[in-house]
């Protein structure tokens, strides 16, 4: 047989590495398009989990101006919001034992709390008493007043 007869031969059949090379998509990067890497399926996650969240706090911040246009006072919507927070968070830690609780930082998880509950009871007087597009511009100084927090309090280096 000749080297024609051969490719022709192999033509009519075709090789594996034809076929291989035939069906492999057009672009070497689709294949990575198609299918989610851990990484991504992750970020996506995290994605959706943000999203979800923004709309449980959206959705608080409306229950809160709808309960002090009610007439309902601060302290009653937070003591609902910490009381339905223990409600949400009891079965996990029934679940993990009294483990979880073990701390040698008594004093800063109390520290920890009180300024946690201040800064929420704080954040849900300002809902009820200025307007929600007031309220959601002071939201985005946040950030701000975090680092500067964390530069004074915590030595942080801002670069």
């Amino acid at each position: 047989m000749s080297k024609q007869d051969d490719a022709s031969h192999g033509a009519g059949q075709g090789s594996s590495a034809q076929n291989r090379q035939a069906k492999a998509p057009l672009l070497p990067h689709t294949r990575a398009m198609t299918e989610a890497s851990p990484q991504q399926t992750n970020n996506l996650r995290a994605i959706l989990w943000m999203v979800l969240a923004v709309l449980c706090f959206s959705g608080m911040s409306l229950f809160i101006k709808q309960a002090s246009n009610a007439g309902i006072h601060p302290f009653q919507y937070v003591f609902a919001r910490i009381f339905f927070g223990l409600v949400a968070i009891l079965p996990f830690t029934l679940i993990a034992g009294p483990s979880v609780f073990r701390t040698q930082r008594h004093g800063r998880h109390l520290i920890r709390s009180v300024v946690g509950v201040s800064a929420m009871t704080l954040l849900f007087f300002g809902f009820s008493r200025l307007n929600m597009t007031e309220t959601v511009a002071l939201s985005f100084t946040v950030p701000f007043f975090v680092t500067l927090g964390a530069v004074m309090f915590m030595g942080e280096r801002i670069r």
